[in-house]
């Protein structure tokens, strides 16, 4: 078993905005395994005389998750990230969290647009929190 959790940078958003990414898996072996976790979460600080405070909080998760999976392939997805306890802008960021058993995982092509998500192929996550 192969364990990795990677943060991203936090990015600045406003509103509703489009998380854009290319997830492969490549499965070694019939008996092959991968586990894949994406949690959108924003971040907050709270900052009172003598007081620090910083919080996340899940905006969403996206799960991938195969099993005896011979064949590699590119699925795309998209999801719309909505804020709704936020009025003005978030500091966002992306939680990856990867296992996997004689197989590798692959994510590409990460990008974050302002409006919802408009392609339609996988939009797993219509509306978050």
């Amino acid at each position: 078993m192969y364990n990795r959790t990677l943060k991203s940078p936090l990015e600045k958003l406003t509103g509703i905005s489009c998380l854009r990414l290319a997830v492969a898996k490549f499965h070694l072996h019939p008996y092959a395994a991968s586990f894949l976790r994406i949690q959108i979460k924003s971040q907050y600080t709270y900052m009172y005389p003598g007081y620090n405070y910083t919080y996340d909080y899940d905006l969403g998760v996206l799960e991938v998750n195969d099993y005896n999976v011979l064949n590699t392939s590119w699925q795309h997805y998209d999801i719309s990230i909505v804020d709704r306890y936020t009025y003005y802008s978030a500091d966002v960021f992306l939680e990856f969290s990867a296992t996997t058993y004689q197989a590798y995982i692959a994510v590409d092509n990460v990008e974050v647009t302002r409006g919802v998500c408009q392609s339609g192929k996988n939009d797993c996550l219509k509306h978050l929190l």
